[in-house]
């Protein structure tokens, strides 16, 4: 904008404050807004779920490159009903180095791998489940991998979809995914007169038909830039417990410190098991409650509870079964790509209490130091039965994400008022102040934005500032039909045309 155009537009602005008393802008803003408030309103709701989803939302891919092209499958056959299993038999020429599979269903789903059950899913959802299977899984020769899958729901069917990759030092890395080559029935087939059941090698699938693919669902989110030790399976070698439960002793409570500020880090994710219940919150504030009878190690992803303090604070509050353990470690990915983790040496052991989630999480001096076990591999075996899955969550809080709506819902109708008050009143409506306005209006979106996101300690990247340019153009689009709005079918001639500046002496009496 030219110096001139902005003292023009400065000057215009003065004279209205000296020419209109206060009552008369109200009644003025007033007789314009009552016509246009519901469009105002809608208009910053509707930008304000833009902004947050644009700019606020991190930590997950929406494409199908996670499962590597794997499809969802159900039965598409008369006889679909609310259980469906499903077989695949592949041949490996070698027994793999390692094997690392991706799961998940439309409900409760069981996975077996040459006849011996290798995880089960009991509460119905389509999250991922990823697991890495231990080495003797899988051998030399025909392998064969069943699953049943029962749906949560009264309708549709119970779908799968399923990926596993197979690296091997010979043929190098192979996937299996879920296709039209999968066999499929709703009966099982188990009855004691066979000689075989239906999710073990010799059982005959001869009668069972081809899975059909099923575009009802999409592919749930994975995340974008899960630690290389996580996607290996490598990272459950030495994840062991770092406190056991006594008869006596039966409740922790377990802190760690993260050195690192928000905007240092691309992601940050804590990994956890313990069989029982427990509460996790970070910086005081609640991330989730949750429920664990087997050996299933959660995932959450916990980068937006992050701050830009110097150190951030995770809080585990656990109850534990006699005999069992805690298991935790966080991993982080800093700026420069670097995976760094958290080990459970770093881990505090404090007098158990509840976990303060909505206060601010205090860091008091420990007395006691919890060190890392030595990884004894037969005796984990032995407790977890050779296995440890590992279910990747998507964390959504609820309230975090309200409070972001309610706040750049608030900023848009700010600058959406601003500007209608601005237009509005009718004041030197000619088409260079105009210009000038939608100058002003585009600035203040751009360098507000920015302003607002980096209140958030986020860092604008490309993929986020082409968003945000984005929002932008949509409020342009916005500001279009608002003066489309006010001025009715003339459209904007009306508004070009006019040459009376203030309003009416009869429209300022209306509005009263």
């Amino acid at each position: 904008m030219s110096g001139l155009a902005s003292g023009r537009f400065f000057t215009v602005l003065v004279s209205w404050i000296r020419k209109l008393s206060i009552g008369r802008i109200l009644a003025s803003i007033w007789f314009s807004y009552r016509k246009i408030w519901f469009g105002i309103l809608g208009f910053s709701i509707f930008l304000g779920v833009m902004t947050v989803f644009s700019l606020e939302e991190n930590g997950y891919a929406r494409g199908v490159d996670a499962w590597d092209g794997a499809e969802w499958i159900s039965n598409g056959g008369d006889d679909a009903g609310p259980v469906s299993y499903y077989r695949y038999s592949l041949v490996l020429q070698t027994t793999p180095d390692s094997s690392f599979l991706k799961v998940s269903a439309t409900g409760s789903f069981t996975v077996y791998v040459n006849g011996k059950e290798v995880i089960k899913q009991n509460a119905p959802s389509t999250r991922p489940v990823v697991i890495g299977m231990p080495t003797d899984a899988l051998k030399s020769g025909k392998n064969v991998i069943a699953i049943r899958v029962e749906k949560k729901t009264t309708t549709g069917r119970p779908e799968l979809l399923f990926s596993m990759s197979i690296d091997d030092v010979y043929t190098g890395t192979t996937n299996y995914i879920s296709n039209e080559s999968w066999l499929v029935s709703s009966v099982p087939g188990n009855s004691t007169s066979l000689k075989f059941q239906w999710f073990e090698e010799l059982f005959d699938d001869g009668l069972w038909h081809a899975a059909i693919k099923s575009s009802s669902n999409v592919v749930p989110a994975m995340p974008d830039n899960l630690p290389a030790e996580l996607a290996s399976g490598k990272a459950l070698i030495d994840f062991t417990p770092i406190w056991h439960a006594y008869p006596e002793i039966t409740q922790a409570h377990l802190k760690t410190s993260l050195p690192f500020k928000r905007n240092k880090l691309l992601n940050a994710w804590l990994m956890l098991k313990c069989n029982g219940e427990y509460r996790v919150a970070v910086n005081g504030v609640g991330v989730g409650n949750y429920y664990s009878e087997n050996s299933t190690i959660r995932l959450i992803n916990i980068f937006q509870y992050l701050t830009s303090s110097h150190v951030n604070y995770i809080d585990v509050s656990a109850e534990c079964g006699f005999g069992e353990g805690i298991n935790l470690k966080a991993f982080l990915e800093l700026d420069d790509h670097q995976i760094v983790s958290i080990p459970s040496r770093e881990w505090r052991l404090y007098p158990y209490d509840d976990v303060k989630l909505d206060s601010n999480a205090v860091l008091e001096d420990p007395y006691i130091v919890v060190t890392q076990t030595s990884p004894e591999v037969d005796r984990i075996r032995k407790l977890t039965g050779g296995l440890a899955t590992l279910e990747v969550i998507d964390e959504n809080h609820s309230v975090l994400f309200g409070l972001k709506f309610i706040k750049w819902v608030f900023f848009w109708a700010f600058l959406f008022s601003a500007f209608n008050a601005l237009l509005l009143i009718k004041m030197g409506t000619d088409r260079p102040f105009i210009h000038e306005v939608n100058t002003v209006f585009v600035i203040l979106t751009l360098v507000g934005g920015l302003c607002m996101y980096w209140l958030l300690d986020e860092r604008i990247d490309f993929h986020r500032f082409y968003n945000l340019l984005n929002v932008s153009f949509f409020a342009l689009l916005c500001i279009i039909l608002e003066l489309l709005l006010v001025y009715g079918r003339g459209g904007f001639q009306h508004l070009f045309s006019s040459k009376n500046t203030p309003l009416a002496d009869a429209e300022v009496k209306n509005a009263g």
